[in-house]
């Protein structure tokens, strides 16, 4: 609906409101203590240490250092071969918080080149196993980790594989999880170029949303709320 005049103004408030809401999502992984690279184990549901890197330029810190122009490459990317079938375990990272958080949402940002490299689908698991990322990955089975998000990268499928890079997509949100004091992201598929075998996976970051606290939610709402009504008693 068009907005005009007093309804023009309440509708921009309710867009701040909305926005700030979004805002309050926080990256849990701006603080975290260790994170190695790892597979999914697609015949049991464990974890496999992966280092299918160029090197340490493109690790998988690479992705949580808050850098666009750095990126965490994979060879072996979601475990596809040129044709696009499972060939081999999908790969990711473990991340290991500095505080157990719960997370609501997930956001990407694509690097510098080759959007058939982009990631399409992820997988997220939490868990409260101890120790560092590489000692979560030799130790946990399928019983240690919990599914908290399966589905979109939000990383949409450009015009060509040269457009959109060191592009923030849109973040994904999803139900809220428990707590946990660390996270495993797997990468499950990429987006699909006709002609680009789906085999190689990069990122320049990645980000694990908190959900704000309810009391921000409120706050947000309430200040929105109360705008509106100065501007009706105003008019």
């Amino acid at each position: 609906m068009r907005c005009t005049s007093f309804a023009m103004i309440v509708c921009a408030l309710v867009a701040t409101a909305a926005t700030s809401a979004k805002a309050a999502y926080v990256d849990v992984t701006t603080g975290y203590s260790s994170v190695a690279g790892a597979e999914l184990e697609l015949s049991d549901g464990s974890l496999n240490p992966n280092s299918n890197t160029p090197g340490a330029n493109e690790d998988p810190d690479k992705a949580l250092d808050d850098d666009s122009g750095t990126k965490y490459l994979n060879f072996a990317g979601a475990g596809l071969n040129d044709a696009g079938e499972q060939a081999s375990n999908p790969t990711g990272f473990v991340v290991v918080l500095d505080s157990p958080a719960a997370i609501g949402g997930v956001q990407f940002t694509t690097a510098n080149d080759f959007a058939s490299r982009d990631p399409g689908v992820v997988q997220i698991f939490g868990t409260n196993m101890t120790g560092t990322a590489s000692e979560i990955i030799d130790l946990a089975t399928a019983a240690d980790l919990t599914e908290v998000y399966y589905g979109s990268t939000g990383v949409p499928q450009f015009a060509t594989v040269n457009d959109g890079r060191f592009e923030t997509t849109p973040a994904q949100f999803f139900a809220e999880s428990d707590e946990y004091s660390a996270y495993v992201v797997i990468v499950r598929d990429l987006v699909r170029y006709p002609g680009s075998a789906p085999t190689n996976m990069q990122f320049a970051e990645v980000s694990l949303l908190q959900v704000p606290e309810p009391s921000t939610l409120a706050l947000v709402g309430l200040a929105a709320v109360g705008l509106i009504g100065f501007v009706g008693r105003n008019r």
